[in-house]
This record gives structure tokens, sequence and C-alpha cells, in this order.
């Protein structure tokens, strides 16, 4: 029979004496791949692949590059000298679209000159499951009322005021919902329940018959508190739980992208290193993430307005290296100083809005030794301005695509180099392509 050798001593046996373990644990193999060319001939790290239990992890030194549920953190809390994870335990107060909102509202009301005032599109919480609620939701947030109740007297449909209806802990362009009409956002949602509750019927119908109570995993979002926040945060990572939403933000809709290439709308995806209490670098080789579609504001139900890759590849017209660019290569098309500007831009937006959100600890806590890579999505209007939309936690680096994969490569190298080799004592690789954003010394918890 075979005996289940103990991780710990199976590390131990096929590593060289001073190489670091870094236990790669990431399902998705795109990512995980890239991971381990980044740290291949690295005589510093020795990649281990793992796909087993995560309480079966025992090295007393090395690297927990894992997801996010699979991340012991209390261990990593124990051992913070010689362990490093690959991310933050709470760090709500910017992946979950609310709660960023919440963050920079209360950051711009001390910081009133601060640049994300007029870099984050204005943005409210809105919580609503039930549509029979409806009234009462849009009672707390009477400045979109208002700008709806205005948009009816407006005869051309193109110079009305836009909202974008948005799930606070999804991604992936999941349950997205454009308007201009307060009777258009009742509607999606008196839909939208009707369709949920048919499923939920179904549901219950298949679990009476399996012994099992169809609810069961419903995923309803908790809040109850660390545990919470890390539930919170792996639905944000996973791309969420979209059956049972009650929590949405209407974001201010950037009606006037900028738009290229036969006249389509594009968001720039931006990778994002947050090293220990805290460095923050932004990756200077960005995305641009094209919609397939001419933009149409006639159309508000046009997918010409949602460039996410994953909606985007179900058009029959999609085609991969058309989509899906270097933000660098746009030079054909806008000047490259122009282009320096706006990732100059970018720089500042992020800084800003990390140092937001390090001075909220019960939503963001950045201890010494974690790290985290986000993707963070702006939008450049045509005159030029910058806007930060969300921030995701795990993004999905296969939007990249194959053609790109080099970009994602560099990235993990370069993560390595500022977030590694620090830790562990080693002189850092270089990492041209990270900008400076943010350095702080946050106060350490005692």
């Amino acid at each position: 029979t075979h005996t289940r050798v103990p991780l710990v001593v199976r590390l131990h046996q096929s590593m060289a004496s001073d190489a670091v373990p870094v236990v790669v644990g990431i399902a998705e193999q795109y990512t995980s791949t890239s991971i381990a060319r980044a740290l291949e001939g690295n005589p510093h790290y020795k990649v281990v692949s793992f796909h087993e239990d995560a309480s079966a992890i025992d090295i007393d030194r090395g690297v927990l590059w894992l997801e996010y549920e699979d991340l012991p953190f209390d261990r990593l809390v124990m051992k913070s000298d010689r362990l490093l994870g690959n991310s933050y335990c709470i760090r709500k107060g910017l992946i979950r679209k609310s709660q960023m909102a919440y963050t920079v509202s209360k950051h711009v009301s001390k910081h009133p000159d601060s640049i994300l005032k007029t870099a984050i599109p204005e943005t409210y919480q809105f919580e609503l499951d039930d549509p029979y609620y409806f009234e009462e939701a849009m009672a707390e947030v009477f400045e979109v009322a208002a700008e709806l109740r205005e948009n009816e007297s407006i005869e051309d449909p193109r110079l009305t005021k836009k909202w974008i209806l948005k799930p606070s802990i999804t991604n992936k362009g999941a349950e997205i919902f454009l308007f201009d009409r307060e009777d258009q956002l009742r509607a999606m949602f008196e839909d939208r329940y009707e369709r949920l509750c048919g499923q939920d019927s179904d549901e219950e119908n298949e679990g009476d018959d399996d012994g099992v109570d169809g609810d069961a995993d419903a995923g309803a979002d908790h809040d109850a508190d660390a545990d919470a926040d890390a539930d919170a945060d792996t639905a944000s990572d996973s791309g969420g739980n979209i059956t049972h939403i009650r929590e949405w933000v209407l974001q201010r809709y950037i009606a006037n992208p900028l738009c290229l290439y036969g006249g389509r709308k594009f968001h720039i995806r931006t990778y994002v290193v947050a090293v220990g209490n805290i460095k923050v670098y932004v990756y200077r080789e960005m995305l641009a993430l094209f919609s397939t579609l001419t933009y149409d504001l006639d159309d508000l139900a046009s997918k010409c307005h949602i460039t996410n890759t994953c909606v985007q590849a179900d058009e029959p017209s999609f085609d991969e290296s058309a989509s899906v660019r270097r933000f660098w290569s746009l030079e054909d098309a806008v000047p490259h100083d122009r282009l320096e500007t706006i990732f100059a831009d970018i720089v500042r937006i992020v800084g800003e809005l990390f140092r937001a959100a390090a001075h909220e600890v019960t939503v963001f806590q950045a201890l010494p030794n974690l790290f985290e890579l986000y993707g963070l999505d702006f939008l450049v209007d045509e005159n030029f301005n910058v806007f930060c939309l969300e921030a995701n936690a795990f993004p999905d680096f296969r939007q990249t695509g194959a053609d790109l994969s080099g970009l994602i490569d560099g990235l993990f190298r370069q993560t390595v180099a500022v977030a590694l080799d620090p830790f562990f004592g080693h002189e850092p690789a270089p990492a041209p392509d990270m900008a400076p954003a943010l350095e702080l010394e946050l106060r350490k918890r005692a």
C-alpha cells in the first residue's frame, strides 16, 4: 500500500539547501504555468505544485502562492518573518465596489483636493433583492432618483444622464445594467426576481428528490467579520454567486469614452502589486480591452458598452488580436506622449486609492509578510480624462490570451523581484516595468 508522505518531507527532499520553496496552488492553469515560468531558472526558489488539501501544507519557511480560501492566515501571522503569502486577508475596502465607494468618499471628505474626487465616477451603494422594496431603495439614493426624473423631460436620449448598475461583489461583467430611466431599473429587478424565483423553485424540487436542501449552497453574502470578510473577498475573487445578490452599486456612466479603431470603446486593465506594509507598484505593461462592436449611445442594451473580454468572447465577430491589445500598441492611434500621460495619471490614482484604503483598517489590512496582485480597470474619455472603475483581487489573467502571455510572465517575474526577493534577503532582480505608486509604513498591529 502507498503511504502518503507529508508535504513538508517531500519539500525538503526535493530542494537545494538554500532554495526557498514556493508552493503554487492556483487552480487555473494559465496562471499557475505563468508563475512557474517566472521562477524557472531562479536559483533562489524551488516551485512545488500543490493540488492537495491545504491543511497538508506544513513548511517552516517559504512562499504560499495559493487560492485565497486555501491560505492559512493564522499560520502566516504566527510565522510572519518566515512565511510569505500571496493575498491580504482583509481587503474588501478595495475589492467590494460599495466598500471602495465608501472608502473613496471618506478619503475625499478629508482631502478635498485628492485626485480621487474626479478620478472615481460618482458611486452609490444600492441594496435591493426584492422589487417590492424598490421605492424604499430609490429613496436612499435620492440624488440618482432626482437625475432620472430630470431625464424624463429630455427628448434627445443621447443627452440624458446615464447610470450603470453593478453587483458589489462580482466581476467579469456579470449582471451589469445600463439605464437612464427609473422604470427601466424597476423592470430589470422585476424580471430578475421572477426569473430567480423560478430557478429557486426548480432547485427546491431537485433538493427534495435528492434529500438535499436546495438552498444549502445559496452562497449568501456573509458580513460577520474575519470569516465574513474572507467569504466576501472570496466571492469577489471567483466572480461571486450572482443568484442572491442584494448589494449593488449605482455608478455614473462615462458616456463619452475614447473610441478607437472604428469607433470601439475600450478599457485599460492595469495590474497592481501591493507588497507588505505597504508598497504599491503599477505594472507598466497594461492591456487595452476592446468591444467588438461600434459604440452606440442610442442602444443602452448593446454589448458595445461592456468591454470585458469574457463578455466579448461570445460575439461571433470576436478576434483576440483586435480585442486584447498592449496598451502601448495604441500609439498607432494615440500619440505616445499622450499614452505616457495616461499612464502617469493611472499611477497617481492607484497610489491615492491605496493610500485611502490603507487608513481604513477595518476593511483593509496590509500585513508585512503578505503581498497581492490586483487587476484595476480604467476608462479614458474623449477628453483624455482618466477614471478608475473598480479593483479586482485574483484577476483573470486568461483574458490576456496566448499572444500576449509574455506580459503576464513578466508581471510574475517582476512580482518576485519586488515581493519575494526583499522578504527573503535576496538582491532584488531588475523590475523595470514596476512603477512605484506608494510607499507607506503602516503601524503594525499588536
